[in-house]
């Protein structure tokens, strides 16, 4: 005789948020490597003290990554053939900051965020 156990059924979960992320993106280029650092700079100052003037420390925002790369942009020369020419230095930082999930919080980040001069890329999970 042949045992044999069948089950059936469905089930489902709901959780309610309890954590923001907001991840974000600075970007500088110069052709002076010391210059794109230093907009760099600023724009990471700029952006922290954003985030400190609507009551988040300076270090909340955490760096996720950092790299410095030489960009170039492919043109056409009178010849019809295209070439490299150095656009210069690209300074990248990934930054994150996390916080309960509030969304009035959130409300207040993305309008300090809009407001600073940093102009960084975000995404929001």
């Amino acid at each position: 005789m042949e045992k044999t156990i069948t089950v059936k059924g469905t089930g489902s979960v709901s959780v309610q948020p309890d954590l923001t992320i907001v991840s974000l993106t600075l970007k500088s280029l110069d052709k002076d490597y010391e210059k794109a650092m230093q907009y760099a700079s600023e724009k990471l100052s700029a952006l922290q003290s954003a985030l400190e003037n609507i009551g988040f420390a300076k270090d909340d925002l955490k760096t996720t990554s950092f790299n410095v790369n030489t960009e170039y942009e492919s043109v056409r020369d009178k010849n019809g053939n295209y070439k490299s020419v150095f656009e210069g230095y690209a300074c990248v930082q990934g930054l994150k900051l996390e916080f309960d999930f509030d969304t009035k919080v959130l409300s207040k980040v993305l309008s300090a965020i809009a407001a600073c001069i940093s102009e960084p890329q975000l995404n929001i999970r």
